[in-house]
């Protein structure tokens, strides 16, 4: 009988879509599952971690293929009323720390403002800000404006975040509303146009889905919440490809879900949505 598993990510550069299972159980059990999903699992080996005596890999699969996976493992696993509420219970633990990390993030911004190494910051992105903006003013001229559809004091903005995770993603939203109006003297108001979760393992969804995103809902910034900081070094590339394809000006941010309680990641999108909309020093509480 099994009597507990868990099912983690374990991608690397080499093997990406990578997942171990790690079971409290009989070999035969566990073998059974192994044999169900041949396909896509490894053969189980023995380990001694966290009461887990057995572990098997899962390669190249769906998320479709292991939420099967998850749906016989709950089906053969021996059930207890603490084993049930288990996993219940951890995420409301976790949910729970990170919206009192994010309350403590508030709080100290609310009281104490901005540091200096955060202003300097602010200051250099302006001033690399005003560069770039020097350096287009030409192609600018030639180009005739289209009148805006909306208040020059707002953002079109929509938001993508992992699927399962949609507890995590409204604690970024609420946190980032309440961040930004204890640093802004006027906060820009984020219009949220659309939000939707996504599969962060689907190989299909590449520069084109992001791209047909903007164009589909006539957004100005797209916010793209990830189970981890591997893309962000690709952010400002992504950036430059899609305002060659859409022939105007976007933002595109990487939020990585693991860092949402610090206070630098809504620090650096507010920063970048201020200097997206021509807004400088200026628009910042500042506190000495």
């Amino acid at each position: 009988m099994i009597k507990k598993w868990k099912m983690s990510l374990v991608s690397t550069e080499k093997a990406e879509n990578q997942f171990m299972v790690y079971i409290q159980g009989d070999k035969e059990n566990v073998q059974e599952v192994v044999n169900k999903f041949n396909k896509i699992c490894r053969d189980p080996f023995e380990i001694k971690k966290d009461d887990f005596n057995w572990v098997f890999y899962i390669i190249n699969s769906t998320e479709e293929q292991r939420s099967k996976i998850e749906e016989f493992l709950n089906q053969v696993t021996e059930k207890s009323d603490i084993q049930k509420s288990e996993g219940n219970v951890e995420g409301e633990n976790e949910l729970r720390s990170l919206v009192n990390e994010v309350k403590k993030v508030i709080q100290d911004l609310d009281k104490k403002g901005l540091t200096l190494e955060e202003l300097k910051s602010i200051e250099d992105k302006t001033a690399a800000q005003g560069t770039e903006e020097k350096k287009e003013e030409v192609k600018a001229k030639k180009v005739r404006k289209k009148p805006e559809e909306h208040k020059p004091e707002e953002i079109l903005i929509g938001y993508l975040f992992p699927v399962k995770d949609e507890q995590k993603f409204n604690i970024f939203m609420g946190t980032l509303s309440d961040v930004e109006k204890v640093t802004s003297k006027k906060p820009i108001q984020l219009k949220k146009v659309f939000s939707e979760a996504y599969n962060p393992f689907d190989k299909s969804f590449k520069l084109n889905s992001v791209a047909k995103i903007f164009k589909t809902h006539k957004i100005e910034t797209l916010v793209l919440l990830t189970p981890d900081s591997r893309m962000i070094p690709k952010e400002k590339e992504i950036i430059e490809e899609l305002k060659r394809r859409l022939k105007r000006k976007v933002l595109f941010k990487i939020i990585p879900l693991p860092r949402i309680g610090k206070r630098s990641i809504y620090l650096d999108l507010i920063v970048d949505i201020a200097l997206f909309k021509g807004k400088g020093l200026e628009y910042f509480k500042l506190k000495h």
